[in-house]
Parts: C-alpha cells; sequence; structure tokens
C-alpha cells in the first residue's frame, strides 16, 4: 500500500526548533512538536523520531499520535492557555502524513466563551489537507453559586 513510500523507513529527518516548551505545556523541550511558522496561528510540524514516545518503532511516516500531539499543543497556542485540556475530539485523517515534506498546522479559536472553548486545526502538506481535528475543553471558569457566567461578569 506505501510503495516507494517505504523507502522512508529508517531515514533521517531534520529535527527543527520547536517552539518554547512552556507555552504548549511541555517541560522538555524534546516533547516539543511544533516549530515556528510564518503566521501566528501557524506551526510547522516539529517530527523528532528519536521520541521514545511518539515514535516507538521505525516509521515510514508522522504516527497519528504526534498528530493528537500537535494538535493539542497548536490549540494551546492558539488560545494562550497553558491549562488547556481537551475533554472532547473530533478527528478525521484523509491521508499519511510524510517525513520528507514540511506539514504545516493550523489553528483556529471557534468559541472562547461560555462553557467550553473549542479549537479547530487542520494539518496541510504540499497544499493537501492530511488531518481535521476539532478539540473542546470545558471552561475553568469557578462557579459562583447560583449564578451563571453572565450574572457573573455583569457583577
Amino acid at each position: 500500500m506505501r510503495g516507494e513510500r517505504m523507502a522512508a523507513l529508517g531515514r533521517p529527518v531534520p529535527l527543527i526548533p520547536g517552539v518554547d516548551p512552556r507555552l504548549v505545556g511541555r517541560e522538555d523541550p524534546k516533547d516539543v512538536v511544533l516549530g515556528p511558522g510564518d503566521r501566528p496561528d501557524r506551526w510547522q510540524l516539529r517530527i523528532n523520531t528519536a521520541h521514545p514516545t511518539l515514535f516507538r518503532r521505525p516509521n515510514d511516516h508522522v504516527p497519528g499520535m504526534l498528530l493528537l500531539e500537535a494538535a493539542r499543543q497548536a490549540a494551546m497556542l492558539a488560545t494562550g492557555d497553558t491549562a488547556y485540556l481537551p475533554a472532547a475530539m473530533e478527528l478525521s485523517f484523509s491521508r499519511y502524513v510524510e517525513l520528507d515534506s514540511p506539514c504545516w498546522i493550523e489553528a483556529e479559536v471557534l468559541t472562547a466563551a461560555g462553557p467550553a472553548t473549542a479549537v479547530r486545526i487542520t494539518g496541510h502538506q504540499d497544499g493537501t489537507p492530511v488531518f481535521l481535528c476539532t478539540l473542546t475543553s470545558p471552561s475553568r471558569e469557578p462557579a459562583v453559586a447560583g449564578l451563571g457566567p453572565a450574572a457573573r461578569s455583569a457583577g
């Protein structure tokens, strides 16, 4: 099924610089899967084939687990919230993400108020969509007995 792409198995992939680990809820730079982009809502996928969890075995393409982590980190960057914790996810993969071409991750905050914050994350490689993910995180706004969010902000 992968044909000539199997030749990528074991081939070194240049490791690009990552964003600041603290901005994506990580302490160790090796756990950062996004590199700088060309605009505030876009980052390049950072592929560390030596990562012991994300690449548990040699692979000829980017594992889905790495893309899920990229979506989580992009949501943190897009919202500016390092405590963003997705509780729901909708995800679709449209094709493999290859190791030999840059993959661009874009994030758009869909809702940022009310009971939850939703962020849509898309991945593109060679101008073609490769995955689409929507993450939703419940609001962490402290509850005040008997008052909804509108009443709390009004008073």
